[in-house]
């Protein structure tokens, strides 16, 4: 069961990070990048870019690692999984409690 919900896990990292394609026309990010120094305009793509290949790079773990990451007791395992379970429980948390509602109301899934 959990080599299944790595995988699902996996599989949904990769399509957040197809999502980003998308992201920037949708939400306008070049528009209202560009109100911004360039300074702040390259740290916002530096960041956005480091995040997806963060993404990918757990994906690809989830997809190909699965019996490693489920099965051995190492500290690169254990440690793989707290990481993706805290990275990934704060961001629910920060998307409930600290984005603005309206947004959610906007742009509908």
């Amino acid at each position: 069961m959990n080599e299944i919900l790595l995988k699902v896990a996996g599989f949904l990292l990769l399509m957040i990070c197809i999502a980003n394609a998308f992201a920037f026309k949708k939400l306008g990010w070049n528009k209202n990048l560009a109100n911004t120094e360039n300074f702040f305009q390259q740290t916002f793509k530096v960041h956005t870019l480091y995040i997806v290949m963060t993404m990918v790079a757990m994906a690809l773990a989830c997809l190909y690692a699965t019996t490693e990451l489920v099965k051995a007791d190492t500290l690169m395992a254990r440690g793989f999984l707290w990481f993706g379970t805290i990275f990934w429980g704060g961001r629910v948390l920060l998307h409930v409690f600290y984005y603005d509602k309206q947004i959610n109301k906007e742009n509908p899934r």
